[in-house]
Order: C-alpha cells, then structure tokens, then sequence
C-alpha cells in the first residue's frame, strides 16, 4: 500500500500546522524509489511504489515532508506533514504519524492505522527504473492510436520535451484520446462536448481524474503550435501545474 493509497483516503484535507524540516528529520535509508517487496521492480507502479529523499517519503502526486522522527521500540516514529500536487493529489493537507522499520537502508516497513506494508530499495530514481525496464522487455509494437477522422489537433501521443532524448519513451509519455488522457501513472476521463477551442490552438477541456472509484475535477488548458503543445492542469483548489511536450508519431 502507497502513500498515495493511504492518504487519499483523507481527502478532506484536514489543515496541519507549520513544521520545522530539518536536516535531523531524516530516516537512515538509501535515497530511490521503493517497491513492494511482493512486486518486481520492473512491475513499478503508483499502486506498489514510493520514493524517499532525505526530508521527503512520496508518492506520485502526495509529498510527504518529514517533519519529527524519535527512536521507538527499534523502530522510528515518524510525523509526515502530507501536501498534494493540487492535481492528481488534489489540496491534500494533513499531519500524520507513521511508525517504520528500517533493515540495512534498503528496505522499510510502514505501519499505520491504514495497515503495514514492505517496501524495499529498487533504483536511484524512476527514469533509471524505466530504462531497467526497457533493457530487460524487448520494446513491443505499439498499437496505432485510433482517433476520429475530424480529431482535434490536440489528441495524440505527446513526450515530455524535458525527456530529451527520450521523450517519447513510455514513462515520458502522454496520450490524448477521445474522451481520455493517460499517461502511465494517471488517467483523466472527460465527454465529447467537454472541451473546446478557446481561442486559435488553445484547447480547454473539463476532466475528471480517476483514482480507484474517485474522480477528481481538473481543467486542462492546451496551447498547441505545430508539433509542441504546452499543457497546464489546474486542480479544483486553482493549483496549477504546467509541462511543455512535442508530438510523437503513432
């Protein structure tokens, strides 16, 4: 079980105080991206994954900022002031305590009302898991992207224009379908008559994020010029977040 599994269940966003982080409120791990230790980590998912450097335990869409951590029956109390993206993590705001066990810095047992869950160290960060990934699969063809024949000149596939020189790769990829847009941590759902074109290339659409049997209300604002698009996402507390991308082929 995630962060982003056990803090999304408080999506009410209880308000937490302001918190010292200090360099002190650290756990003694290596820093990289966990898995489940159920789970291979070539099978790395937001469902089965966290991540951990220095002051912060995170999830995808929920940083969890280290704020205390005490010495408790050889393991370590720890108190996380969670915060969401304002997108997917929605305007998350609480201050929890988790207790967790460390072995030998690469693997951690997290424990909380929600339940206990293993975790164990699987790379230095998520673009070295993916490229872990793609050496040990030989790439599989993608399937041809079916849109309709009047598809406005957002949809398709579009990579990161920050992933150079692979923006195109899965992990760097974003996918506009009708009525979907999917990358490989998220999905968004939205109607045929839930977009429009705001003014010449700039697109709007009202969407709904998924997570498990909750949606998530998110505007998409898409500037489109050729084969660049730049995208801002705004969450339903008016956070923003903004990614610049070029177009793939397919």
């Amino acid at each position: 079980m995630a962060i982003k599994q056990i803090a999304l269940a408080t999506l009410l966003g209880v308000g937490f105080g302001a918190a010292a982080h200090t360099q002190e409120a650290t756990l003694p791990l290596k820093q990289g991206i966990y898995v489940d230790v159920g789970v291979r980590c070539e099978d790395v998912s937001n469902a089965n994954s966290i991540s951990f450097w220095g002051d912060r335990l995170n999830s995808a869409h929920i940083v969890g900022h280290i704020a205390e951590v005490s010495e408790r029956a050889g393991s370590h109390l720890v108190t996380l002031d969670l915060e969401g993206d304002g997108g997917m993590g929605s305007n998350l705001r609480e201050r929890v305590e988790w207790t967790v066990a460390v072995a030998e810095s690469r693997t951690l047992t997290i424990e909380n009302d929600a339940g206990e869950a293993t975790y164990r160290w699987c790379a230095p960060s998520m673009d070295d898991l993916m490229r872990q990934e793609a050496q040990a699969r030989p790439p599989l063809p993608e399937a041809p992207l079916e849109l309709p024949e009047d598809a406005p000149e957002f949809m398709g596939r579009w990579g990161w224009k920050d992933g150079v020189p692979e923006n195109c790769s899965p992990n760097n990829l974003t996918t506009y379908k009708a009525n979907e847009v999917e990358t490989m941590e998220s999905l968004a759902v939205y109607d045929s008559d839930s977009y429009s074109e705001v003014s010449p290339g700039h697109w709007r659409i009202e969407a709904q994020s998924v997570y498990e049997s909750r949606r998530f209300p998110l505007t998409y604002d898409l500037y489109v010029e050729g084969d660049t698009m730049r995208e801002v996402i705004t969450g339903e507390d008016g956070r923003q977040q903004e990614a610049e991308f070029v177009r793939c082929e397919g």
